[in-house]
């Protein structure tokens, strides 16, 4: 399946700007749908900064191509097995990965974040503790508690540091 410009911003509208909020910045390589005129005048109408990355070297950032190829992985199965839209697929991907615990901090993404468990949908209709304890306080005590995401990252690091040193 070929992405054209309109599809690209079609994707970024609804599923990046209507969800969030208008980006800073877009991050893409030189292809026709992510340097094109008609994109290049959307993004000066929503205050976007378009920057590119070298063509030479696209695996340059590591992190991100590692990133990617989960997604990628996660794709190919889903979309084999019940087929569809990877657009309408990408947020259920996203979630998956940001509600997995990884190997090298041993908490998920998204508990790096905002200090906390992300409770799944089927939670919220089902009388989990989650639900049934949860009350006005709750939001008074997650302010509290945003002191200590520093300190959740910071043991994070020296968790993802001695991973790596036992993966050398």
């Amino acid at each position: 399946m070929r992405i054209t410009e309109q599809m690209f911003q079609k994707f970024i509208l609804q599923h990046i700007i209507c969800r969030f909020d208008t980006l800073r910045r877009l991050i893409s390589n030189n292809g026709r749908q992510f340097a094109g005129r008609n994109l290049k005048e959307w993004c000066e109408e929503y205050g976007i900064q378009q920057t590119f990355t070298s063509v030479e070297y696209p695996h340059s950032n590591g992190q991100a191509e590692v990133a990617n190829q989960e997604i990628l992985q996660i794709f190919r199965v889903r979309l084999d097995h019940i087929g569809g839209s990877w657009a309408n697929e990408l947020p259920g991907v996203l979630w998956a990965i940001r509600t997995t615990p990884k190997e090298g901090t041993g908490v998920t993404p998204f508990h790096l974040v905002y200090d906390g468990e992300a409770i799944i949908p089927v939670e919220v209709g089902v009388e989990s503790n989650r639900v049934q304890h949860y009350s006005k306080d709750n939001a008074e005590r997650r302010l509290l508690e945003l002191d200590f995401v520093d300190e959740m990252r910071d043991k994070a690091v020296v968790l993802l540091m001695t991973y790596r040193q036992r993966m050398r």
